[in-house]
């Protein structure tokens, strides 16, 4: 017992063991910071693959698709181009119908600023969509741009934005004949 007690007494007094010490807290420190972000990019770029997710389910016509991008209760203003507001229950039926007179859209979408807050983060994502319309002089094409500010909650199945609203929209060579859908 006495050889453990001086053993101890010469370790606290060593001064090179001390050194030891506080460069394993700087290690531990550095990796509780290192899994943080992580995690955190982790986050990032899940968020950035549902923005894709939804540029390639519209321009597929892929409706269904979109139910993994929204969660069940969230909240749309797309009026910003000419569009509707309401839950998802009332947008993803007039989106079928509003985009269904493009045979062609391309929903370009720039790098995303991206504010995480533990299970919440929000989004501005600019857009940029050149458009083929149907209309009754032949396909005519044209572009339009917006923003897309967004709400995102972290949910079983991943993140989810619950909050989708279009700003700063413009647009170039729009047809005369086109007259945007409105809901049901």
């Amino acid at each position: 017992m006495k050889n453990l007690y001086n053993g101890i007494r010469k370790f606290a007094r060593d001064e090179e063991g001390a050194t030891a010490v506080e460069y394993g807290m700087i290690v531990g420190l550095i990796s509780v910071l290192i899994i943080a972000s992580v995690g955190e990019i982790g986050d990032t770029l899940a968020i950035q693959a549902v923005l894709a997710d939804y540029a390639y389910a519209l321009d597929a016509k892929d409706w269904d698709a979109l139910d993994a991008v929204f969660t069940p209760d969230a909240s749309f203003d797309y009026t910003a181009t000419g569009g509707e507001t309401g839950d998802w229950a009332r947008i993803k039926p007039w989106l079928v119908k509003a985009l269904g007179s493009f045979p062609h859209s391309q929903h370009l979408i720039g790098l995303p600023q991206i504010r995480l807050a533990g299970d919440t983060a929000t989004s501005n994502t600019m857009l940029f969509n050149p458009m083929t319309f149907a209309g009754p002089d032949g396909p005519a094409l044209f572009f339009c741009g917006a923003t897309y500010r967004d709400q995102w909650r972290r949910t079983p199945d991943g993140w989810r934005i619950c909050r989708r609203v279009e700003t700063d929209s413009w647009f170039k060579d729009l047809p005369p004949a086109l007259v945007p859908a409105k809901a049901d």
